[in-house]
């Protein structure tokens, strides 16, 4: 089979030479492309497998030297080498835009998107590759269905701007939003367990979605989201998880870890990628009704699920 095509034949997407996203991710037997010639990275440009911390390690990123960069978690900064490799790719869709998009950006979409599926440990028909988290946070608020007897759940220290996705989605909904204070400060060495009970213990009736984040941005708290996840489905509550600080700041980062039907994240912040770079995952069973199903360019009735929010 030629790389980037199915492993059986089909015809092509719509008015592009290439096959449809959601085959091509479903497709076993499909194999990636390679990279062009001209945006492969040189030898030289790789970056160490494993680096110091301290100042040898900025040498890998374009920061000023004169300044000590202490808000990596705001907008992030890309590894020299992802910011280069991303103008590669610029200069190459720009040489040939018609034969970029027309017949090579699907195939590397998808080869995209299988590798960033195996970074996070889920399926690739599970994740979607979107400009950001706050995109794939929106999607998931404009797809749960709430209604006048719902509520989402959150605490106090929520990123802000989810707080407001939240109000915005119950204003739509006519569903009511619950907000619990933590006990700040939390006891020392059982940081944890207060929290899993504070949820535990304020969870509304009639609960139908419960929003926290990995690591919050404020105070850098790392969220025990597995132990949370448990607590909410055991009284069959969604749960959303924020993790735009999550990969690459926490250990092992992995969304089957956290079992939570919806999981929002960033490359750009503390994974150092390009800025534009995250991902939405949404467990299988979530899948027919998450937002972003449109009708593409392909036409003849052919939608794509999650596939297009990478365009």
């Amino acid at each position: 089979t030629k790389p980037g095509t199915m492993s059986q034949k089909r015809a092509a997407f719509g008015s592009f030479h290439s096959d449809n996203v959601e085959d091509m991710i479903k497709d076993d037997g499909w194999k990636p492309p390679a990279e062009p010639a001209d945006v492969a990275s040189p030898a030289e440009a790789s970056t160490p497998a494993a680096v110091e911390f301290g100042r040898k390690a900025k040498d890998l990123f374009l920061l000023d030297p004169d300044w000590v960069f202490v808000n990596h978690g705001a907008f992030g900064s890309p590894l020299r080498t992802s910011f280069e490799s991303a103008n590669r790719w610029r200069v190459h869709a720009e040489r040939q835009p018609l034969r970029f998009i027309d017949r090579e950006l699907f195939p590397h979409m998808v080869r995209s998107l299988k590798l960033m599926s195996k970074t996070i440990d889920c399926k690739p028909t599970d994740l979607a590759l979107v400009p950001n988290a706050t995109l794939a946070l929106n999607a998931v608020f404009d797809s749960v269905p709430l209604t006048s007897k719902d509520s989402i759940f959150y605490l106090d220290c929520t990123y802000n701007s989810v707080k407001k996705m939240i109000r915005a989605a119950c204003e739509r909904t006519g569903a009511t939003h619950v907000q619990k204070d933590l006990p700040f400060p939390l006891p020392a060495g059982s940081e944890k367990d207060a929290i899993v009970q504070t949820v535990e213990s304020s969870l509304p009736e009639g609960c139908k979605l419960a929003v926290f984040d990995q690591v919050t941005s404020n105070e850098g708290l790392v969220m025990p989201v597995r132990e949370l996840v448990e607590a909410c489905h055991r009284r069959n509550i969604l749960v959303l998880i924020d993790a735009a600080h999550g990969l690459g700041c926490v250990d092992s980062f992995a969304v089957s870890g956290i079992g939570a039907e919806y999981v929002a994240g960033n490359c750009h912040k503390w994974y150092s990628s390009v800025r534009g770079a995250g991902f939405l995952y949404v467990n299988h069973e979530r899948l027919g009704s998450i937002a972003g199903v449109h009708e593409a360019a392909g036409g003849g009735g052919k939608k794509q699920k999650l596939a297009p929010m990478v365009c």
